[in-house]
């Protein structure tokens, strides 16, 4: 895979995110989010998973920024929060869903739409 520019990078990311988390059965899933919620999966430094994967996010936004393809001044951090809690929130909500959600079709839809349109705004011209 051709991992060139912030998206491709983000794209990247994201995608294989969802295909872990959907290759998980329902009741892992569960479990994870439950445990999570209770800080009782550990991340590093005491810190949340959902704080390294927003520093993750981050990291790429700065490298986009530092690569001139992402203005200097793009809003990292709320961008990245953004994403990540959409992340999140896709993944509870395949959890909490007793429907057919297709958690990595979403995840295609997420990034071709919601990320690009994230990104749109701050591209170097």
């Amino acid at each position: 895979m051709n991992l060139n520019n912030v998206f491709d990078k983000l794209k990247y990311f994201l995608l294989t995110w969802f295909e872990c988390v959907a290759g998980d059965n329902l009741n892992v899933s569960k479990d994870w989010h439950r445990l999570a919620v209770d800080l009782k999966v550990p991340a590093r430094d005491n810190r949340t998973h959902l704080d390294e994967d927003i520093e993750n996010v981050s990291h790429y936004l700065q490298e986009g920024i530092q690569n001139k393809e992402l203005v200097p001044e793009t809003p990292v951090h709320p961008i990245a929060m953004d994403i990540v809690f959409s992340m999140y929130g896709a993944s509870f909500y395949r959890c909490s869903s007793y429907t057919a959600f297709d958690l990595v079709k979403w995840g295609n839809e997420f990034v071709e739409y919601v990320l690009s349109a994230h990104l749109a705004p701050y591209r170097e011209e």
